[in-house]
């Protein structure tokens, strides 16, 4: 249960408005949080002198007494401060929760994950040679991590670390905790050396697969890598999470034609990254860029390779929106020239906000801050073949899908198209909050040729999802770009954050949670998510005895196994077998029987003087014995989200540990002596053992 309590003034009379908010869930461990809106009188209780205060409340003279701070008070004042206090019932209404979901923040329960925080993982080669670059990479991940703490909205949630030389990877450390990452690294220890060639491509692998979608992997080498027919291995993943990969490199063996380095170049083109060929003495500076370019909500506005090997200059258009509020072009060759143009053709290269973030022998990278909105004309060029990116910050970017049949729901779509044959492709924005539309599909391949230009058109319903006709898969890695218009009906583009290749029948991937739990008497739910490409059947089996027959399914698909009247019996490991023309995958569920978690009913939103007692009270149905706990919303602060949006930040405390409020052996919540310090958001929460 939520309650709102606000100060407010009617008249000559000020008073007092509780409000309460439904929002009744279950949790691991059954916990059932309820909060409730409605508005009405208190009313008084008339209670004997000399009675014991029964239902709803059951307060005795010799039970009342709290069991915190409040304890020296005398029984007699608690039981006068009942009498007088006010009371009421409930009912129930969603206003008040979305009122506090878009206003308030409760640091207690953020999730960086939800809110988009990445990965930063650092694969590192061991060897001899690299004991600078390793000083270098420890002085600045200190200052990264810096950086990152004091964002409110960070942009990192977790850090990784793989050491490589040849022959062994690892031990790998992945940890949410900033000093543990950067103990990892003071802690590795530089040996060894002779042939060049070290495994990178398997410390790579390793990173991606620990990491969280869209996540920034950096690779510090001097050496091309020895393991390079596991690139296939890292292509799938880089597409899977999405993350992009930059090599840092401070040597590679003398030869760029050999497969252990083309495999670095086909890592970076696929992933958006990049390959930096420094001196060993500026990998600090790389390491302040990545410092400053740490951000959310990081965009994909233009990527280019060119592959010829002479001297080369071109202008590429670069749209930037009314939703940018920064943008980077980044090219990496010989001798690298970045010149920027504005929309008017002006040259933009001393204008207020326009910086120098990296000027390397072979890196340049350029940043504007708040540009003004047009298309720009990007004039970059090299001594040598050289790669292109431009990102931005902005809210609108996309996610797609792609299908074997027309789909309205993306759990029916996989994240690269087949091989062969002709696909449906399907995309929706990330975040609607500046949103309008989209309306046109590119794919565009890796030097900048478009392959295919589709139509969008929204398909029904009130999420906005747009789908284009279908279409046979390009042979070669492409990107996608979309066209769109933001809520004011401005133009925006956007590139896909890795290239995407076409890809063969494979077996299905098949995932589920590891425990769900049951309830006598409610039915259970198991649910299993298949990943493929191609048709595919499935049973469910219990404890390895199969449920039923098999059933098929198109594509991808969220497979759900219902017990509608579960009981002990029922209780037990449950496994999904998805299989295809490919092979066969599973995955297994543990159902463990409970009793249903508590339900909660809370009280209305009430209008009372000030300067009097009021009484809080939560009705919990529960089948077993539970505990309930009160909590105030205390806040900390206000801050200004992305948007520009005031938003309150705080936690929910235990009101045992604050004054002037008394809980009660029947659970009640006392507020002692109601006035403006009580003013916000209250929360009762049950929870039980079964």
């Amino acid at each position: 249960m939520l309650a709102r309590v606000s100060y407010q003034g009617v008249g000559l009379a000020a008073v007092l408005l509780l409000g309460l908010l439904w929002s009744s869930q279950a949790q691991e461990g059954d916990v059932a949080s309820q909060t409730l809106n409605s508005q009405e009188h208190f009313q008084r209780l008339n209670l004997p002198q000399n009675t014991n205060v029964h239902n709803p409340h059951e307060v005795t003279r010799n039970q009342d007494l709290p069991e915190n701070g409040s304890a020296s008070r005398s029984s007699e004042e608690i039981i006068n401060k009942i009498k007088t206090a006010t009371s009421t019932r409930l009912s129930v209404s969603s206003k008040l929760g979305v009122q506090f979901s878009q206003g308030y923040i409760d640091l207690g329960s953020r999730d960086p994950v939800q809110e988009g925080a990445a990965t930063l993982a650092f694969v590192f080669d061991t060897t001899g040679s690299m004991s600078d670059d390793l000083k270098q990479v420890i002085d600045g991940a200190d200052k990264i991590l810096n950086t990152v703490l004091e964002k409110f909205e960070r942009p990192i949630h977790n850090y990784v670390f793989v050491p490589f030389h040849d022959p062994e990877v690892g031990p790998m450390t992945v940890t949410a905790d900033p000093e543990e990452f950067q103990e990892s690294l003071k802690k590795s220890f530089i040996f060894g050396g002779g042939d060049c060639p070290e495994m990178a491509v398997r410390a790579i692998k390793m990173a991606l697969e620990v990491s969280l979608p869209s996540s920034y992997i950096y690779v510090f080498t001097d050496a091309r890598a020895k393991d390079f027919y596991l690139l296939d291995d890292v292509l799938r993943l880089i597409q899977k999470k999405q993350s992009q990969v930059v090599f840092v490199m401070t040597g590679d063996c003398g030869n760029h034609t050999h497969p252990g380095y083309q495999a670095f170049e086909t890592i970076a083109s696929t992933s958006s990254g990049q390959i930096f060929h420094l001196d060993k003495s500026d990998v600090k500076e790389v390491l302040n860029f990545v410092r400053l370019s740490l951000e959310s909500r990081k965009v994909n506005l233009l990527s280019i390779d060119r592959e010829s090997e002479g001297p080369g200059e071109e202008n590429l258009p670069l749209l930037v929106d009314r939703t940018l509020k920064h943008f980077t072009i980044s090219v990496s060759g010989e001798k690298p020239k970045i010149q920027i143009y504005g929309p008017e053709g002006e040259d933009v290269s001393q204008d207020k906000g326009v910086e120098n973030l990296l000027a390397l022998e072979n890196v340049k990278i350029v940043g504007v801050k708040e540009p003004s909105p047009g298309r720009y004309n990007i004039s970059v060029g090299s001594e040598s073949k050289y790669t292109v990116r431009a990102t931005g910050l902005s809210s609108l970017t996309f996610e797609h899908g792609f299908s074997l049949e027309p789909t309205i729901n993306f759990k029916e779509t996989y994240h690269r198209p087949m091989k062969g044959g002709s696909s449906y492709v399907i995309v929706r924005p990330v975040d609607v909050t500046e949103f309008g539309d989209l309306y046109r599909l590119q794919m565009i391949s890796l030097d900048g040729v478009i392959l295919e230009d589709l139509p969008l058109h929204r398909l029904p319903g009130p999420v906005p999802i747009y789908n284009g006709t279908s279409f046979l898969a390009p042979n070669e890695s492409f990107n996608i770009k979309i066209f769109g218009r933001d809520e004011h009906g401005y133009q925006f583009e956007r590139i896909s954050p890795t290239a995407i290749t076409s890809q063969l029948p494979f077996p299905p991937e098949v995932t589920s949670v590891d425990r769900v739990n049951g309830y006598f008497d409610q039915p259970a739910v198991i649910t299993c998510h298949v990943k493929t490409l191609v048709p595919f059947t499935l049973s469910w089996q219990k404890d390895g005895i199969e449920l039923d027959g098999q059933k098929s399914f198109p594509q991808s698909a969220e497979v759900e196994y219902v017990v509608e009247y579960p009981n002990r019996d029922d209780e037990g490991r449950y496994s999904c077998v998805a299989t295809n023309v490919a092979g066969s995958a599973s995955s297994s569920i543990f159902l463990d029987m409970k009793e249903p978690p508590p339900q909660i009913a809370a009280p209305l939103n009430a209008t009372l003087p000030p300067a009097q007692s009021a009484l809080l009270s939560c009705e919990v149905t529960s089948t077993v014995e539970y505990n309930l706990t009160w909590y105030r919303y205390v806040v900390q602060g206000q801050i200004q989200d992305y948007f520009g949006r005031t938003e309150t930040i705080g936690e929910f405390v235990n009101v045992e540990t604050l004054e002037g409020y008394v809980v009660l052996s029947n659970m009640s919540l006392l507020l002692e002596d109601v006035g403006l310090k009580d003013e916000g958001w209250f929360r009762c929460t049950a929870t039980n053992e079964g």
